[in-house]
C-alpha cells in the first residue's frame, strides 16, 4: 500500500511531510504514530530476523562490506526495534560512532562516546568507580573482587599459555595491594579522587621518595607495607593488601627490583596523561546498562543478612493503591546495604515500599518498614511550555523523590540512592590508530560491564537484565584478551549479554587467546555470517560446516558401426560432494552471504526444523547500507555538531597526578609518633666572612634568606643547601690542613669534579622509576650502557659479558636492578672515564626527551 504513494523511500515525499504532522494529531491515527515521531521515510523489501539471543560471528576481509552490508543495518533494526537493546560498539575507526549518532539520538537513545583517542570530545570513565562504590558502602569483597578483574586486564599477556611467570604474578598481586591502599585511603579522608587508575604509578613513585640509601631492600614501597603492619586495629582491606604484597615483601635484591621493574612496565598505561585524564573521574555508570532502575538503601547492620521485601505500587497520596506492581525478596548485605534493579516503569506516581515480615527473619525485625514516595515530571522550560527533546521530539521527564519515611529498631536514619532511566543507552568506544596499548581500556570496559551486570542480575528472583546488551566486537583481534572471555560467551546468554563479532578470519581469533580458548570462543558462535575472506582454512572450515550433498553421478559407454551391432553401457553411482567448495567461498559475488544458523531449530510457529544453511544470493542479496540508509547513516557532518561536552577541560595536572608522599609522612606519624623528630630548627643569621669551619657547624640557609635582616630563621635539616659565596677573593676562605685541593671549580674539570665529590652522589640511581615507565627513553638508555659495557675488560670476563649481553637485549634493568646506582656501575665498569661519559650520555638524553616534550 505504501509503495504506490511513495512511503517506501528512504525519505518521504514532500507531499507527505507536510500531511504526517496533521495526520500525526487525529485521536484515531495516533496510536499508529507512536514512538514514530522522528521517522523521516520507509523502506522497500524487509530482513529475516532471528529473534533468539545467540552470539553471531561475521567473517570478511578488509574492505568486503562487513560494516556496509551488515554492520550498519544491524545497528539500524535495532534502533527500530520495540524492545530496544544497549548497545556497547568497540568502533576502533570513529566510523560507526559518527554515522550511528545521529540516528541513535532520534530514536530516543542515549548515547555515550568514550573516546580515548580524543578526550575533550568523551565520557569520562574510572575503572575503579564500582570498586570505589562498594568500598564506600562498605561492601570490602565485592571492591576486591572488582579490583582483581581490574589488574587481571591492565598489563595482562597477550595468550593465557605465556607471560604468566614469577615476576607477572607477583607484580599482579603487588598491584592489586596498592588498588587496595587506594581505595582505603578514598574512604579515611573520604576523597574518591584518590583512587584513579593514575594514582597507582603515581604513589609508587611518591613513596619511593623515601627509599632508604644504606638498604636498597627498603624502598618506600616496602616502608609504607611495613607501617601499614603496625595499625591497631588493621582495617580489612589493608590486611588483605599486605597478604597480596607479601610475594613483593618477601623478595630481596635483583628479584625486588624485577619485580619493581614489572610493576611499573603494567602501569604505565595509565601514566600517559590522555588516559589518566579520560580515567580520573566516572560521568558513566556501569551497571546503567544492564539495569536503568537501582535502588539502593543503606539500613543499620542490625539487619545485615536478613530478608527484605522490596514493593512497587501506584501511589496515592501517601498510600499505596491496589496491588503491588512489582515485588522481589532481596538480602540485606553484612553492610547494611539493599540493593534492587527495578524491571518496571514507575507510574507518574508511585511509591516503594521494604519490608521484613518475611519469616525467616528474627521476630523483633518483622515490624520494620521503609517507605520512598516520588512522582515522575515533565520538565519545563522558563517560560513553562514542556521542555523537548530536540533529538526525539518527546518530553524530557524526571523523577523527584519525597523524604524516606521508615519505623526501625534503630534511631539510626537510613538513606538511600535512587538512578533511575527509560531510555536506551548505546556507547562506542574509539580507540587511536597510533596506539595499540590504549585498546586496552575497552577490554577493561567489556569486562567491567559483563561483571558487574551478571553480578546483580544473579541476586535477584528473575536473573535477567532490564535490557539485552548487544556487544558490537568491530575489529575484534585488535583489543587484548579479556579474561574469561569464553565464560563471557558461555554464560552471557542467561542474563541478556549477547556478542556480535567481526573478524577478517577465524585465525584472528586466537591472537589473543590460547588455541582452546579461541576453540571455545568458535564453539559458542551459533551464528555465523562469511562474507569473503581469503584464508584457506577459514574457507575450508566454512565448507565443512555447509556439509556435503549426495549427487548422483551418471556414466554411459556406447559402441557404434557398420560391422557390430549398435550397444551401450550405462553405470549409475551416487557420490558426495561439498556443499561450496572453499574456492567457491573465497569467491563470493559483492553481496552474497553464507549464513549458518545452528541454533535456530523451530519455526515462527514453534514446529522442529532442521537448521540449514542460507545462501543470499540473486533476489535475496544483501543491500548496501550506502543505497539503503545512506541519507541517515553519512560521516559528512563536522563532529562539533554533536556538542559533546568536555568533562575534564576543568581539570589540572596536579588534580590527575595527585602527590601521595604527605600520606607516607601521615602514616608514619600516626605509627611511630615517638620517632618522629621536628624538621624545624632556629639557626643565627651567617656571616659572610666566617671561617669555612665555623660554617661546617651551622645550618644551612637559602638564598633568599641570606638578604634578610632577620637574626633567627627557619630552615630544613634534611635538604640543606649550600652556601652562597661572595665574589670577594678577600672572603675566600683558605684550607688551614695543609692540603692542596683546589677548591675554585670553575678552574676544574667536570670530570675532575665528579671523581673528587663522588661521595655525595654515590647512591643516585643512573635512571629513576619514572624513567623506568619510558619505554622508549629506556631503550636508548640500554643501548648506551651496552656501548659502555663493550670493553676489553667486560669480554673478558663471563659473567660480565652476560650483563653486556642483556643490556643489548634491553633486559638490564629487569635483570640487574642493583646495577641501577651510580657506585655499583662505578664499581662494575672499574673505569671511571666510561662511567663518567655514561652518566653524560643519560643526562644529556633525559635533556633532549624533555625538550621534546
Amino acid at each position: 500500500m505504501k509503495a504506490p504513494l511513495g512511503l517506501n523511500r528512504e525519505t518521504f515525499p514532500k507531499w507527505y511531510q507536510q500531511v504526517r504532522p496533521r495526520l500525526m494529531q487525529l485521536p484515531l491515527l495516533n496510536k499508529y504514530f507512536d514512538a514514530q515521531l522522528t521517522v523521516e521515510g520507509g523502506f522497500q523489501g524487509f530482513y529475516w530476523i532471528d529473534p533468539k539471543p545467540t552470539h553471531a560471528i561475521t567473517t570478511g576481509a578488509t574492505r568486503s562490506g562487513k560494516d556496509q552490508r551488515r554492520g550498519y543495518i544491524f545497528i539500524d533494526i535495532m534502533r527500530r526495534a520495540e524492545v530496544q537493546p544497549n548497545i556497547i560498539d568497540t568502533d576502533a575507526k570513529n566510523e560507526d560512532a559518527k554515522m550511528s549518532f545521529i540516528p541513535l539520538q532520534k530514536a530516543g537513545y542515549e548515547v555515550q562516546l568514550l573516546n580515548i583517542a580524543d578526550t575533550d570530545w568523551s565520557e569520562s570513565w574510572s575503572p575503579f568507580q564500582v570498586a570505589l562504590n562498594y568500598a564506600m558502602a562498605g561492601e570490602l569483597d565485592k571492591a576486591r573482587d572488582e579490583a582483581m578483574v581490574i589488574v587481571q586486564i591492565i598489563g595482562s599477556s597477550s595468550s593465557s599459555e605465556g607471560g604468566n611467570d614469577i615476576w607477572d604474578k607477583t607484580a599482579e598481586d603487588t598491584q592489586l595491594a596498592i588498588i587496595l591502599i587506594l581505595l582505603w585511603l578514598a574512604m579515611e579522608q573520604d576523597d574518591q579522587t584518590l583512587a584513579t587508575p593514575a594514582g597507582v604509578p603515581q604513589f609508587i613513585n611518591s613513596v619511593n621518595q623515601f627509599n632508604d640509601s644504606k638498604d636498597k631492600n627498603m624502598d618506600g614501597l616496602t616502608q609504607y607495607f611495613n607501617m601499614l603492619r603496625q595499625l591497631d586495629p588493621m582495617p580489612p582491606i589493608i590486611n588483605e593488601a599486605i597478604l597480596k604484597a607479601g610475594s613483593y615483601l618477601g623478595a630481596t635484591g635483583d628479584t625486588k627490583s624485577s619485580v619493581m621493574f614489572t610493576l611499573q612496565s603494567r602501569s604505565s598505561l595509565f601514566a600517559s596523561e590522555t588516559v589518566a585524564r579520560l580515567t580520573s573521574r566516572s560521568t558513566i555508570q556501569i551497571a546503567d546498562y544492564g539495569f536503568p532502575r537501582i535502588l539502593k538503601v543503606n539500613v543499620p547492620t542490625d539487619y545485615a543478612g536478613a530478608t527484605a521485601l522490596v514493593e512497587l505500587y501506584k501511589r496515592q497520596d501517601d498510600t499505596p493503591q491496589g496491588h503491588y506492581l512489582e515485588q522481589d525478596a532481596v538480602k540485606v548485605s553484612r553492610a547494611g546495604v539493599i540493593q534492587y534493579p527495578f524491571h518496571q516503569v514507575f507510574p507518574d506516581e508511585w511509591l516503594i515500599k521494604i519490608h521484613f515480615a518475611d519469616k525467616g527473619n528474627p521476630k523483633h525485625l518483622q515490624n520494620s518498614w521503609l517507605q520512598i514516595t516520588g512522582e515522575k515530571r515533565v520538565k519545563r522550560q522558563l517560560n513553562q511550555q514542556i521542555k523537548i527533546d530536540p533529538h526525539s521530539q518527546r518530553p524530557v521527564k524526571q523523577v523527584v523523590t519525597y523524604p524516606l519515611q521508615q519505623a526501625l529498631i534503630s534511631d539510626e536514619p537510613a538513606t538511600f540512592d535512587l538512578r533511575y532511566s527509560e531510555k536506551p543507552k548505546a556507547v562506542f568506544i574509539v580507540t587511536p590508530q597510533s596506539n595499540d596499548n590504549y585498546a586496552a581500556i575497552a577490554s577493561l570496559f567489556l569486562g567491567q560491564v559483563f561483571s558487574v551486570n551478571t553480578q546483580i542480575a544473579s541476586e535477584i528472583t528473575r536473573r535477567k537484565m532490564d535490557r539485552q546488551i548487544i556487544y558490537k566486537l568491530n575489529e575484534f583481534s585488535m583489543f587484548p584478551r579479556i579474561p574469561g572471555f569464553d565464560n563471557f560467551l558461555t554464560r552471557g546468554l542467561t542474563y541478556g549479554h549477547i556478542v556480535d563479532m567481526y573478524v577478517q578470519d577465524d585465525v584472528q581469533v586466537a591472537k589473543h587467546y590460547s588455541e582452546s580458548e579461541a576453540k571455545e570462543i568458535m564453539n559458542n558462535m551459533l551464528t555465523q555470517f562469511h562474507i569473503q575472506t581469503k584464508d584457506r582454512e577459514t574457507n575450508q572450515a566454512v565448507s565443512d560446516r555447509l556439509g556435503e550433498i549426495e549427487v548422483q553421478k551418471e556414466i554411459v559407454n556406447s559402441q557404434m558401426g557398420e560391422q557390430q551391432q549398435d550397444r551401450g553401457n550405462r553405470q549409475i553411482s551416487i557420490d558426495k560432494m561439498p556443499l561450496l567448495l572453499a574456492k567457491e567461498l573465497e569467491e563470493l559475488n559483492d553481496g552474497e552471504m553464507v549464513i549458518m544458523r545452528t541454533a535456530k531449530r523451530n519455526d515462527k510457529k514453534w514446529r522442529r526444523i532442521r537448521p540449514l544453511p542460507i545462501f543470499d544470493t540473486g533476489k535475496t542479496l544483501m543491500p548496501n547500507a550506502r543505497d539503503l540508509i545512506g541519507k541517515s547513516y553519512r560521516l559528512d557532518y563536522y563532529t562539533t555538531d554533536l556538542r559533546i561536552k568536555n568533562n575534564t577541560k576543568h581539570l589540572s595536572y596536579q588534580d590527575i597526578f595527585q602527590d601521595y608522599s604527605g600520606y607516607f609522612k601521615q602514616l608514619a606519624a600516626q605509627v611511630n609518633p615517638e620517632t618522629i623528630e621536628t624538621e624545624i630548627e632556629t639557626a643565627p643569621a651567617v656571616n659572610m666572612s666566617t671561617d669555612v669551619s665555623e660554617k661546617s657547624n651551622e645550618t644551612t640557609l637559602d638564598a633568599a634568606m641570606m638578604n634578610s635582616s632577620a637574626t633567627k630563621s627557619t630552615v630544613t635539616a634534611k635538604q640543606p643547601v649550600e652556601q652562597p659565596v661572595s665574589d670577594s677573593d678577600e672572603s675566600q676562605p683558605v684550607a688551614d690542613n695543609g692540603s692542596e685541593e683546589i677548591n675554585d671549580d670553575e678552574e676544574v674539570d667536570d670530570y675532575t669534579i665528579w671523581q673528587r665529590d663522588f661521595a655525595q652522589h654515590a647512591n643516585e640511581r643512573l635512571v629513576s622509576i619514572i624513567d623506568l615507565t619510558n619505554a622508549y627513553f629506556m631503550a636508548q638508555v640500554e643501548d648506551m650502557i651496552a656501548t659502555a659495557l663493550d670493553a676489553p675488560t667486560i669480554t673478558a670476563d663471563a659473567e660480565k659479558l652476560a650483563v653486556q649481553a642483556d643490556a643489548v637485549n634491553h633486559q638490564f634493568f629487569k635483570r640487574h636492578g642493583d646495577l641501577n646506582q651510580q657506585a655499583a656501575m662505578r664499581e662494575f665498569l672499574a673505569d671511571d672515564e666510561r662511567c663518567f661519559d655514561l652518566l653524560i650520555n643519560i643526562d644529556e638524553l633525559r635533556e633532549a626527551q624533555v625538550t621534546e616534550n
